[in-house]
């Protein structure tokens, strides 16, 4: 079976106790788009309430992120709290009902973690907490659960003053082969996003096609539309090996036990000018991360730490300390779980 989706974040910052009932009833209408039933509907709501209260009342403000994610077990909502207040001293302790909330209206960190098919915290003293959460539309079969070839992390937002992202992250995986593609339109806004989404649509078309005819094929569906920046990183796991097609500022970089590498992009836009297309191939062993995102994070953002925490939790750290605020912005991180 081919698993295919895309990522693209609705970002709520939240500053004081009057935004808590905006994030619930924007969270819940999501999922409804989603397909919830009254009683996930209803989970849904608690949780996006805990969250966006705890960010108050326990870091003075911070951000959360909701974006709709297909999973092997059908649709669910992953949310993302990030925050750069004082932390948890004792996330262990944190998870038991009535530890820290503060009698909010969830029941705790605790309550969370039952509602959500995965749940994972990681918090820094001084440094601030990232939570990330999984809500399934349908009561969850198993806990935890995860592809067993990759451990995902993605996050895709939209400038701060617009809706829509001209960014998006698309995914397919099968058995043996997973595909990945990051898009940043040129500028922001409902033009930019079409961009985004048209070239999404191609993706979606044909995942495991020829990264090059691919592109071939977005550079002349976006003619007269904003161009496109790009990489596209398609995965054999059967030979260890990474093909990989850059055209603009996408950064891209594997990570492999201490040791890294930067992957080459061309220069160019989709849809105007994509210049030369070069097909690159590297290694991918096993245990290997890769990390890519748009301009929207500081050149910066690294994942040397990639083996100490989870994909998510990574995507949310880097988003947290390296996003800027002038732009669309999208940070993706793959883990390779093989042994």
């Amino acid at each position: 079976m081919v698993l295919t989706y895309c990522i693209n974040h609705t970002r709520f910052a939240v500053d004081d106790l009057s935004y808590v009932g905006t994030v619930r009833r924007e969270i819940k209408a999501i999922g409804k788009l989603c397909g919830f039933d009254e009683t996930q509907l209803d989970k849904l709501s608690r949780v996006s309430t805990e969250l966006a209260t705890n960010l108050v009342k326990h870091a003075g403000k911070g951000e959360i992120l909701a974006s709709p994610i297909l999973t092997p077990e059908g649709q669910a909502i992953d949310l993302v709290s990030i925050d750069r207040g004082p932390g948890i001293e004792d996330t262990e302790n944190a998870l038991k009902d009535g530890y820290s909330t503060c009698g909010t209206y969830g029941g705790g960190l605790g309550a969370m973690q039952r509602v959500a098919s995965r749940f994972e915290i990681s918090s820094v003293p001084g440094k601030g907490t990232a939570i990330f959460l999984r809500v399934p539309a349908s009561p969850p079969r198993s806990r935890g659960a995860r592809s067993a070839k990759f451990d995902v992390g993605a996050l895709c937002t939209p400038h701060p003053r617009e809706s829509v992202s001209g960014d998006t992250v698309c995914f397919a995986f099968d058995e043996t082969m997973a595909s990945v593609l990051v898009v940043d339109a040129l500028g922001h806004g409902r033009e930019a996003y079409e961009s985004a989404a048209a070239a999404a649509e191609v993706f979606r078309a044909n995942p495991f096609g020829n990264p090059e005819n691919m592109i071939g094929t977005m550079d002349r569906k976006l003619s007269g539309m904003r161009g496109i920046a790009l990489a596209l990183a398609c995965f054999d796991l059967t030979r260890g090996k990474v093909e990989f097609v850059g055209v603009g500022n996408i950064n891209a970089r594997i990570y492999s036990g201490p040791a890294s590498q930067g992957l080459c992009s061309g220069r160019g836009t989709v849809g105007a000018n994509p210049g030369s297309l070069k097909l690159y191939e590297y290694d991918w062993p096993r245990g290997s991360a890769m990390l890519l995102f748009s301009d929207g994070i500081t050149s910066d953002a690294n994942i040397k730490d990639f083996r100490e925490h989870s994909a998510p939790i990574l995507a949310s750290r880097l988003y947290c300390d390296h996003r800027r605020n002038t732009d669309d912005a999208t940070v993706v991180v793959l883990k390779d779980l093989r042994s």
